[in-house]
This record gives structure tokens, C-alpha cells and sequence, in this order.
């Protein structure tokens, strides 16, 4: 539940984008080719750090990794617009677009390490990607009126409050492995210390 939910923040804090767009136009006086500038650097920035966060992900913890990179996503989206600079802005929504690429490979390691079996491994999959389906759904439902009665910026802001308490409760919740896994991962170097010290000690004999 908790890595469904986490890729559903994720889709919070990038579709939201559509809807605040709008508004830098007609209340704050932005050009339109000035927006533009916030896809671009997002898919930019998205589409190039895939090249690396897949070998990141590998080398750290899953969990820590797509909690993380929640943690970031929330604060990118407090963060915009505390500035006026476009310039910072778009650095901003760019390191956004740079960690959600991460997000995916991390829960991807997540879901192979709790479904192991391929047998209802795909099953499984099937209703995990329906998260997007979710998350793509619930921008333009919610967020339109809670703008308005809130105000643009929390457009950004409540997306951003959402993606942090996501990634409280996954650094809080969430495991790497299931229970019974994660022991036998923690005995298996032990076993094989074990029979590495007999093989050395009939060897001496």
C-alpha cells in the first residue's frame, strides 16, 4: 500500500504543474514563453537523470531512496516561487524532474523484493500501475477547487505537504523486504562466515 501511495505523491507533485501554469500568466504577469521554460526543464532534467539514478537506487537502501526522493519532490514544490527569479524557478522544477526520476526504479525494487513469485508477480504489477492512472486522476479533480478557494499557490504548496508526509511514512512504515527476507538476509553472511571458517580450519588440519 504504502509504495502505491508513494508514486501517487510523486503524480502530485509533477501534474500539478497544468494547473499553476495558468495562473503565473494572469495574476502574476508572466509571458507565455516564460512558462514554457518549466516543462522543459523538467522533462530535460526527468529524461537525463535516468541515465544515472538506476545505478543510484542499486547502491542505497530502496526505501531510503524513494523516501528521499519524495522528501525532495515535497520541499521543490515549497520551495518555487518563494523567488522571483525565473531563472531559480526553473532550477527548481528541474531538480524536481531530476529525483522523480528516481522514484520509479526505486519502488520498482521494492515490489520484486515483497512479489518474488513470478507467478502472481504480474497480477500484482497489474494494480500497481494503476498509481498513475490514480494520481493523474486525482490532480484535476482536487486541486482546481481547492486553488480556489485557497489561492494559486497551493497549487505547489499542497502537493508539496502532501509528498513530505508520504516520505515521513515511508522512512517510518516502510521495509525493504518483508519480515521473513530481511532475517534470512541477515543470516545468510553468517552462515557464510561460518562455513568459510570450517573450510579454513579442516584445511589447517
Amino acid at each position: 500500500a504504502m509504495i502505491y501511495i508513494s508514486y501517487v505523491g510523486c503524480y502530485l507533485g509533477q501534474k500539478n504543474y497544468a494547473f499553476w501554469l495558468q495562473a503565473l500568466i494572469s495574476e502574476e504577469g508572466w509571458k507565455k514563453e516564460e512558462v514554457g521554460g518549466f516543462g522543459s526543464a523538467f522533462q530535460i532534467s526527468s529524461a537525463a537523470s535516468k541515465l544515472f539514478n538506476g545505478p543510484i537506487v542499486d547502491a542505497m537502501s530502496p526505501k531510503q531512496a524513494l523516501a528521499s526522493t519524495l522528501l525532495v519532490i515535497g520541499l521543490c514544490n515549497l520551495l518555487i516561487f518563494t523567488v522571483e527569479s525565473p531563472s531559480i524557478n526553473f532550477a527548481i522544477w528541474a531538480v524536481n524532474g531530476a529525483f522523480q526520476g528516481a522514484a520509479w526504479p526505486a519502488l520498482t525494487r521494492i515490489f520484486m523484493n515483497w512479489f518474488p513469485d513470478p507467478a502472481v508477480r504480474g497480477t500484482w504489477y497489474g494494480l500497481l500501475s494503476t498509481n498513475q492512472n490514480m494520481g493523474s486522476t486525482l490532480v484535476p479533480l482536487a486541486l482546481p477547487a481547492l486553488m480556489k478557494a485557497q489561492g494559486w499557490r497551493f497549487g505547489t504548496q499542497g502537493p508539496g505537504w502532501c509528498c513530505i508526509a508520504i516520505s515521513l511514512l515511508l522512512f517510518l512504515t516502510l521495509q525493504d523486504y518483508p519480515n521473513d527476507q530481511a532475517a534470512k538476509r541477515q543470516q545468510q553472511p553468517k552462515e557464510e562466515d561460518k562455513s568459510k571458517k570450517e573450510e579454513s580450519e579442516s584445511g589447517s588440519e
